[in-house]
C-alpha cells in the first residue's frame, strides 16, 4: 500500500512547485501600476514583459538574475528599470549561441488608449503571473481576463 502512495506523493509535490497568479492593474497619481496577492508566490520579481494584444510586441520588458536579492516586489510601476544585475542566459536549457547573452530588454514605451495589453512576470524561478488591462479615453484602467 505504501509502495503505490509514494508515485502519488510524488507527483503531488511537483504539481506544488509552480504558481500562477493574477496580476491586476490600476493608476494611482498618473502612473500604472502592477499588483498581485503575494499568499499565490507573488514575491520577488525576476522579469516582467507588457505587450500589445494586436501582435506588436513588447513595449515594456525587463529580466533581472536570479542571484539579486527580492529588491523588485509588487506593486510595480510600469516604466523604470527592474533593480538589480540584468539576466544574462547561462546553460540552462538555451542554445549555445545564446549563452553568455543578456535576456532581451525593451524600454517602456507610451502606452495608447483603447489598446489591449498584458502583462506578464515571473517572481522566483518557477512562478508566473498574468493580466490584462485596457486603459479608457478617461485613463481608467480596466481590468480584462487572462486567456
Amino acid at each position: 500500500m505504501l509502495r503505490a502512495a509514494v508515485p502519488i506523493l510524488f507527483i503531488l509535490t511537483l504539481s506544488g512547485c509552480s504558481y500562477s497568479y493574477d496580476v491586476q492593474s490600476s493608476a494611482s497619481d498618473g502612473r500604472l501600476i502592477f499588483d498581485a496577492n503575494p499568499q499565490w508566490g507573488a514575491e520577488c520579481v525576476r522579469h516582467v514583459e507588457v505587450t500589445e494584444d494586436n501582435g506588436a510586441g513588447a513595449v515594456w520588458q525587463q529580466s533581472i538574475a536570479h542571484a539579486d536579492a527580492c529588491v523588485n516586489k509588487f506593486p510595480l510601476m510600469y516604466g523604470p528599470s527592474l533593480r538589480g544585475h540584468p539576466q544574462v542566459y547561462d546553460s540552462g536549457g538555451v542554445p549555445d549561441a545564446m549563452v553568455g547573452m543578456p535576456a532581451p530588454s525593451v524600454t517602456a514605451k507610451k502606452l495608447r488608449g483603447g489598446v489591449i495589453y498584458t502583462v506578464s512576470t515571473a517572481t522566483g524561478a518557477t512562478d508566473y503571473g498574468c493580466g490584462r488591462f485596457r486603459i479608457g479615453s478617461d485613463g481608467r484602467v480596466e481590468n480584462l481576463r487572462c486567456s
